[in-house]
């Protein structure tokens, strides 16, 4: 053992100022009651000092042993939806920063649902429909979360898909579309809905009873047109998701069915027309009008014509940021602008710190915050609507009120960095035990991260961090391989990684003797550090042990 006095060079790292982007992973989901969650804040651009605590919808989450628990970065909920503290809705953390207290992005927990359907007044549905043309069975799902699956039966047996899947086609409607039918499809059809995640089934009392009629052996005859299904007068679809438009019309010849937008053209490459039904992908919101169904028979005239209108919703989306850093004088007044849109459209609140502002125990809302009296922190502007949320901050700061001597302080604090020494590139081979540096001024939090990954120590129990605050991996293996980065913050300054290479190499590979070893490194010796300390600003003490050459160091 060893002991020895270095002088340290500081060198600045890879060094993020600002505020990072906080989000909760997953960000939505849709979760079992009783089952046991766990919510990761997590940051897009660098890992966050400390989460200082969680909300529910707005609202501090109070802790609650074996009911919610915070450990870390992650919140864990035991039995989801069975208590007061673990109901759906937004959940969302916030963290500590140099400036003040940040909230992320929030993750939107639900419930598993299923709705009952609609009752109808006629609960038998009558279709008489001539060979070779399409018959739907109609099939309109009921509200259910995740959304549900349809479900049918022939003549009371599950309906066999397989057999005659090339002419099955099942809609987003939840509407069953058999084309170019035969006398085999005739019966009574039945529809039911299906939960995916809970396997909850509720059934329709309506049916449809199919009756299929031969087609003219003369060419001559003909059979008028016939609605099969109409498209609805209305629907609503968000944007960015593929939509479908169901018109089916029957007759003999079979009839053309063609389809326009209304004062526009269909959206080119992104429309399809299959058997009667109008297919538009990727929604934009210039998609919105009325559209047109025609069906025409074989003499080329529109007997059929039928309009429907589209509404394309949108959830927020911002459009007019804050700066990233406001800087005023102490006593100025300030006004802070965020511009959203969405469709509906959102309503905006803000945040102070974490904290909703509030007057008079009102919500402040609306797109500009005018403050007489500001005080220094992060803002934070929500846009809402029933389809999201999403938001934008600034820091608002007073320069001025710094004396010079602390402004000299406070400079050289976020500009120095926090690491003091970090790791370095390695191989080793498997099985052996690799440790990895980070030496960080006193008082600073560091967090690894593996390939762009955070390590989670609680879940892989071969990685320990060090007091130093370094790495120790046990018994390395081959998928430790990659990139390693170490993440240092600290109240008051900026946020400093270093990274490493790390290579692990098979236990199969032949080791030369020492008298092999090139002449260039004949005769050097491995360097092992077993642990660092900081003396003060200047010194830190080393402890190392050496043993024969086995593999350089990637350098």
């Amino acid at each position: 053992m060893k002991l020895i006095y270095i002088i340290v060079f500081i060198f600045y790292l890879n060094t993020i100022d600002g505020l990072p982007q906080v989000r909760v992973y997953p960000q939505s989901a849709v979760i079992s009651s009783s089952s046991e969650v766990r919510l990761l804040c997590e940051s897009s651009d660098t890992p966050f000092v400390s989460v200082a605590y969680w909300t529910h919808v707005g609202q501090r989450i109070e802790l609650n042993p074996s009911i919610i628990e915070m450990h870390d970065n992650e919140l864990r909920i035991f039995q989801f939806g069975d208590t007061a503290y673990t109901q759906p809705g937004a959940y969302a953390c916030v963290v500590s920063t140099r400036y003040g207290l940040l909230e992320s992005e929030p993750a939107m927990l639900s419930l598993p649902t299923l709705d009952p359907f609609k009752t109808l007044t006629n609960e038998n549905n009558i279709l008489n429909l001539t060979e070779d043309n399409i018959a739907v069975i109609p099939c309109e799902l009921p509200n259910g979360n995740p959304r549900p699956i349809p479900i049918f039966t022939l003549d009371n047996k599950p309906l066999d898909i397989e057999s005659k899947s090339n002419r099955y086609k099942f809609l987003p409607s939840g509407n069953l579309h058999i084309t170019d039918i035969k006398q085999s499809d005739a019966g009574k059809y039945q529809c039911s809905a299906k939960n995916p995640l809970t396997g909850q089934i509720v059934n329709n009392s309506q049916t449809t009873i199919l009756q299929i009629f031969n087609k003219p052996l003369n060419n001559q005859d003909r059979i008028p047109l016939t609605t099969v299904y109409k498209p609805p007068v209305a629907s609503r679809v968000l944007v960015g998701n593929n939509f479908s438009i169901e018109c089916v019309i029957a007759g003999w010849p079979k009839p053309i069915v063609e389809w326009e937008k209304y004062g526009d053209i269909l959206p080119e490459k992104r429309n399809e027309v299959l058997h009667g039904t109008l297919h538009l992908y990727d929604i934009h919101l210039d998609d919105r009008g009325t559209y047109i169904c025609r069906a025409s028979s074989s003499n080329g005239q529109s007997d059929i014509a039928y309009t429907a209108l589209l509404e394309v919703l949108e959830p927020p989306k911002i459009i007019q940021r804050p700066d990233s850093v406001i800087r005023i004088n102490r006593g100025e007044s300030v006004s802070i602008k965020c511009t959203f849109r969405g469709r509906p459209e959102p309503i905006i609140s803000w945040l102070y710190n974490g904290e909703e502002i509030t007057i008079n125990g009102s919500p402040v809302t609306g797109g500009i915050l005018s403050l007489n009296q500001p005080k220094e922190g992060i803002y934070q502007c929500i846009g809402r609507n029933p389809y999201g949320i999403t938001q934008a901050s600034t820091v608002l700061i007073f320069p001025n009120s710094i004396k010079p001597e602390e402004k000299l302080d406070q400079d050289s604090s976020s500009k120095k960095s926090l690491i003091v020494i970090g790791p370095n590139n390695i191989t080793v081979y498997e099985g052996e035990t690799i440790q990895l540096h980070c030496l960080t001024q006193t008082g600073s939090t560091v967090q690894w991260l593996h390939n762009n990954e955070m390590i989670n120590l609680n879940l892989m129990r071969r990685y320990e961090m060090l007091p130093s605050g370094g790495l120790r991996i046990v018994s390395a293996q081959k998928s430790d391989s990659g990139i390693y980065e170490c993440v240092a913050s600290k109240i008051g300054f900026s946020t400093n990684t270093a990274k490493c290479y790390v290579h692990i190499q098979g236990l199969g590979l032949n080791v030369p003797e020492k008298k092999t070893l090139p002449s260039s490194t004949r005769g050097e010796l491995k360097l092992e550090i077993l642990d660092i300390k900081q003396v003060n600003n200047n010194a830190i003490e080393l402890y190392w042990k050496t043993s024969e050459l086995i593999e350089l160091y990637i350098q």
